[in-house]
């Protein structure tokens, strides 16, 4: 992008960021972080497409769609979190005496490949044919890595309530 389209989409960045903020706001209940967060995500993504929203009949209408979609993400996120804090499977594999900071611990020991993976596939809540793609490996691959990492953190949180 040329210096003079820079400028013209900071001209537009000023005029439009809080009306596309304030819709934000409203549609995150209130949540100010969360609304900035996604109305920042949402104006970085129209920069790097400036050539094609520019040419957009509504791109604050896209922009604030954008948003949204992050806002939604960003709440997926949150909750495949909490899930996998909760999850059935890791608490079966715990002791009453055993704390999510355990199980955070023993994601945390886990080789990078495997930490990774978990992490895209629980807490980014991606498909496991979007682990694959994301860490440019076969879905197979990823399965196993996955399967690895779940019987690694089993393996961990037993070995600490032994002990």
């Amino acid at each position: 992008m040329d210096g003079e389209q820079v400028v013209i989409f900071e001209e537009w960045y000023r005029s439009n960021y809080g009306t596309v903020l304030a819709a934000l706001v409203v549609f995150c209940g209130g949540d100010g972080v969360r609304a900035e967060d996604s109305t920042n995500d949402a104006f970085v993504e129209a920069f790097e497409e400036w050539p094609r929203v520019s040419q957009m009949e509504s791109s604050v209408g896209w922009v604030v769609r954008v948003a949204i979609n992050s806002a939604k993400r960003h709440s997926r996120r949150r909750k495949r979190r909490i899930e996998l804090l909760n999850s059935q499977r890791i608490k079966e594999a715990t002791t009453d005496h055993q704390t999510d900071v355990d199980v955070l611990a023993a994601i945390a020991a886990l080789p990078v490949r495997q930490r990774t993976a978990i992490v895209l596939r629980y807490v980014e809540d991606l498909s496991q044919v979007e682990v694959a793609k994301h860490m440019d490996i076969a879905v197979g691959t990823a399965s196993a890595t996955l399967v690895q990492a779940r019987d690694n953190v089993r393996s961990t949180l037993d070995e600490s309530e032994s002990q």
